[in-house]
């Protein structure tokens, strides 16, 4: 199963960071689900991957950063480098 979390928010360096980055944001989440017969399905896993990008022009280094999202989720997120962007987890 996948669903895609997208749109502006900002990016900080770390959660006190006083300067915050007006980004564009995608990823899509996969959930992997264990289905049994007479059994109710159950998630085994999740992953992500997506692109974070600055509406300035930035480039973002290697690194955990906080992704503020549009409706107000904070996410902990890392660049890998090479447009790798993945959720390490969420609040």
């Amino acid at each position: 199963m996948a669903e895609t979390l997208q749109g502006i928010g900002l990016l900080e360096e770390h959660p006190h960071s006083e300067r915050k980055h007006e980004v564009r944001y995608q990823f899509t989440i996969t959930t992997d689900v264990l289905e049994r017969p007479g059994s109710p399905r159950v998630a085994t896993g999740r992953r992500s991957q997506g692109s974070v990008e600055s509406i300035a022009g930035e480039v973002f280094p290697v690194g955990f950063y906080r992704l503020t999202t549009a409706d107000q989720e904070i996410l902990r997120v890392q660049n890998l480098g090479a447009g790798g962007w993945f959720i390490v987890s969420s609040t």
